[in-house]
C-alpha cells in the first residue's frame, strides 16, 4: 500500500481516539490484510487450534473487557507454538531463547501459526514478528518467554510524554523505517520505566524483590504517564542496516537488545492505563502464588495490532523481566 494511503489512515484513527493516553496510530502503519486461504472460519465461535475465529475491521467495537484469567497454577505446564521446540522445558527452568512455556490460565486456549498470521479466538496478529520472536501470549492466559536478541530502533521520553507519544514516539520510528525501507513488524514495544513498584511488583527502595514484597491488595493502579518510556520498531532480521544513532534523526537508536525472560500474562486492548493495569494484575496474582519466580526488572508491554481492530480484539502482552528465585 503506497505510504500516503498508510499516512491518511493514521491520520484518521488520530482523530477519532483522542482521549485515549496513546493515540492508537502507535499500534502500527499498516491496514488490515485478508487473512490466508486456509485461515479459520469467522463463523465459529469457540476457540480451539483449527478453528479459532479471525478478527475484521469493523466501525463499531464490542465491550471493552479483558478476557478473565482463570486463578494462576504451576499445574502442569502447557507448551504453546514458538519458533522452536518447547518439550524440553520444565516449571523450573527459563526458557531458551525463541521458547515459551504456559504457566496459568485456560489450557484450551491455543495460538495458531499460519503464513505470518497468528490466530487465538477472536484475536488475530496480520504482521510478521521478528525472526526468531517467541509466539504471542494469547489473551486470558500467562506464559514465560525468553527473547533472543534483536534489532530494533528506539525512542525515548521523560514522564508526561507518554500522552504526546503519537508525535514524540511513533512519527520519528516510521521516517526511520521509512527511510531505510525496514519493514513495518509486529509488536510495538513499549518499556515503562519506573513504575514497577508503584504496581506491587518491586519493592520501593529499588532492593531485590521477594515474595513478600508482592501486594495484591490495596495497590493503587498504575498510570503510564508517570513512567519514562521507550518505544521501538521491531527490525524482522538483526542484519538489516546499520546499529548506532540516526544520522538524520538523533532521536532515533538502533540497538541490538540483551536476550530477556520475562513472565507475560496476554490481554486484550490498546496501549493505556486501562490494559496496562489488566496485565499488572494478573502479574502481581501470579508472582504472589508462585514465589519461584521473581520479578527483576520494568513493565514492558508489547501491542501487535493496528487501530482499525476493534479494541477487545486488540492483542497485547504486559510483561516484566522473571529471574528464578
Amino acid at each position: 500500500m503506497p505510504l500516503s494511503r498508510k499516512l491518511s489512515l493514521y491520520s484518521l484513527a488520530a482523530l477519532t481516539s483522542a482521549i485515549a493516553i496513546l493515540p492508537p496510530l502507535l499500534m502500527g502503519c499498516r491496514t488490515m490484510k485478508s487473512p490466508p486461504k486456509d485461515a479459520p472460519r469467522t463463523d465459529v465461535t469457540a476457540p480451539s487450534a483449527t478453528t479459532a475465529p479471525v478478527a475484521t475491521a469493523s466501525t463499531s467495537a464490542p465491550s471493552l473487557a479483558t478476557p478473565t484469567l482463570a486463578t494462576p497454577t504451576l499445574a502442569t505446564p502447557i507448551p504453546t507454538s514458538s519458533p522452536s521446540p518447547t518439550s524440553t522445558l520444565s516449571a523450573t527452568a527459563l526458557p531458551e531463547p525463541g521458547k515459551s512455556l504456559r504457566l496459568a490460565g485456560d489450557p484450551a486456549i491455543t495460538v495458531t501459526k499460519q503464513g505470518d498470521f497468528h490466530i487465538a479466538g477472536q484475536h488475530m496478529i496480520d504482521t510478521p514478528l521478528p525472526v526468531g520472536y517467541p509466539s504471542p501470549t494469547p489473551p486470558g492466559t500467562i506464559e514465560i518467554k525468553t527473547y533472543p536478541t534483536l534489532r530494533r530502533a528506539e525512542v525515548g521520553g521523560d514522564r508526561d510524554g507518554v500522552k504526546s507519544n503519537g508525535r514524540g514516539g511513533f512519527w520519528p520510528l516510521f521516517r526511520h523505517i521509512q527511510r531505510r525501507d525496514i519493514e513495518m513488524t509486529s509488536p510495538v514495544e513499549m518499556d515503562f520505566k519506573g513504575i514497577a513498584a508503584s504496581a506491587g511488583l518491586a519493592p520501593v527502595a529499588g532492593a531485590q524483590v521477594t515474595a513478600a514484597d508482592i501486594k495484591t491488595e490495596d495497590v493503587p493502579a498504575v498510570d503510564i504517564n508517570d513512567a519514562q518510556w521507550t518505544m521501538s520498531f521491531l527490525y524482522r532480521y538483526t542484519d538489516q542496516a546499520d546499529a548506532g544513532v540516526d544520522a538524520e534523526d538523533k532521536r532515533v537508536i538502533v540497538v541490538d537488545t540483551t536476550p530477556v525472560t520475562v513472565i507475560s500474562a496476554g490481554v486484550a486492548g490498546s496501549p493505556n492505563n486501562r490494559t496496562v493495569n489488566a496485565g499488572v494484575t494478573k502479574l502481581r496474582e501470579f508472582f504472589a502464588s508462585n514465589p519461584q519466580y521473581i520479578p527483576a526488572g520494568d513493565i514492558r508491554g508489547l501491542f501487535y495490532n493496528d487501530p482499525m481492530v476493534p479494541e477487545a480484539r486488540k492483542w497485547a502482552e504486559i510483561q516484566i523481566p522473571v529471574k528464578l528465585n
